[in-house]
């Protein structure tokens, strides 16, 4: 097995849950086998002026 994942939700739905903006968000599609190799969307936050972004 070399570390395949699941991306089962759509661009809006993902957009919503983390509250989140995207770049190419059109581009995310569900995916039931994620390769390491594939592009997948990725969620990040950083504190800057001690406000979580």
């Amino acid at each position: 097995m070399c570390g395949r994942y699941v991306v089962p939700s759509n661009t809006d739905e993902l957009l919503s849950v983390f509250d989140a903006t995207g770049d190419n968000a059109a581009d995310w599609q569900p995916s039931y086998s994620v390769a390491p190799t594939n592009r997948a969307p990725i969620v990040r936050e950083w504190i800057h002026d001690e406000t979580v972004q």
